[in-house]
This record gives C-alpha cells, structure tokens and sequence, in this order.
C-alpha cells in the first residue's frame, strides 16, 4: 500500500509474485487511516480501511479509481472482484 501522494492510496501496487495468497492487518497510512488487505492468486480480494479522522481520497487499485470519503470512526471495505463498496 502507498499513500505518499497527496489524497490518494493505492493498494498492491508492487505485489511479488512469490506471494500468491495472503493477507496483512494493521498497516498505517496518512491521514489516520489503518488498513486490512486480503489477496489471492496475486489480485486483492478486500481491502477494509478504518479511519481515525475526517478523510478524503481515492482509492487505486490496477486501473481502477474508487473516491472515498469517510468521518472520522468509518469503516469502509472494498471488494473488486464484484465491484463492491461497503461504508460502516
């Protein structure tokens, strides 16, 4: 994941090709944001996002550009494969 561009976050955008299956919990991005990324046969299956702040950006994954706007204690989750969005 990579959230050093003003307003975006992109998701996978480097995945090894070693790892085809897997999973990370927990990882940090600007703005207070904390994420959840779950892949398999090297493409993502959910990205879930829980936010400490107010927050605005886009969401990139592949060629996809998903905008996301979130308060503060919102939980958003993002599922590709069915082009899914869900806001908790």
């Amino acid at each position: 994941m990579q959230s050093h561009e003003k307003e975006v976050i992109r998701v996978l955008p480097a995945l090894p090709g070693l790892w085809e299956k897997g999973h990370i919990k927990g990882l940090k991005a600007r703005g207070g944001l904390e994420a959840d990324i779950f892949w398999s046969n090297n493409k993502l299956d959910k990205i879930v996002i829980k936010s400490k702040f107010n927050n605005k950006f886009d969401l990139v994954y592949l060629d996809k550009v998903v905008p996301v706007n979130m308060l503060s204690g919102d939980t958003y989750i993002y599922e590709p494969q069915n082009d899914k969005t869900t806001k908790h």
